[in-house]
């Protein structure tokens, strides 16, 4: 669904780490917590896998590190797993790759930038089930 450079391809990603802003939602974010990610122009089904620190909106200085919950209207740093790998790049290298949105129902409850991709989808795994 994305048209790139074949000598140079767009890595799937199952994991990555991303800086979010909550939005206005009555039950708090938990670790664990099933989401719908929405890369540009994909939604796949994913968890929150870790909750790495809330940071202040306006300094990006750390506030709290390794909560338990993410309330409403704050910023924080969380690891998201996918069920199935989607294409998305770091928002340093490539803005329109690099946000998504994490839904939960038919609430958008945030939005975010990948700042780091953790584990990628292996092209040889792709190859092999196309194979079989």
């Amino acid at each position: 669904q994305i048209l790139c450079d074949p000598a140079k391809p767009i890595r799937l990603v199952t994991k990555f780490r991303g800086q979010i802003l909550t939005m206005n939602y009555r039950i708090p974010m938990v670790k664990g917590e099933q989401v719908l990610v929405y890369g540009h122009s994909v939604s796949e089904p994913g968890h929150l896998s870790k909750l790495v620190k809330i940071v202040d909106k306006a300094t990006n200085k750390v506030v709290k590190k390794k909560p338990h919950v993410l309330p409403k209207n704050v910023s924080a740093v969380v690891e998201v797993t996918l069920e199935r790998p989607i294409a998305l790049e770091l928002y340093k290298d490539i803005r329109e790759l690099g946000r998504f949105t994490l839904r939960r129902g038919n609430d958008t409850v945030a939005v975010g930038i990948v700042l780091k991709n953790i584990e990628f989808f292996r092209q040889e795994q792709q190859q092999q089930s196309a194979s079989e």
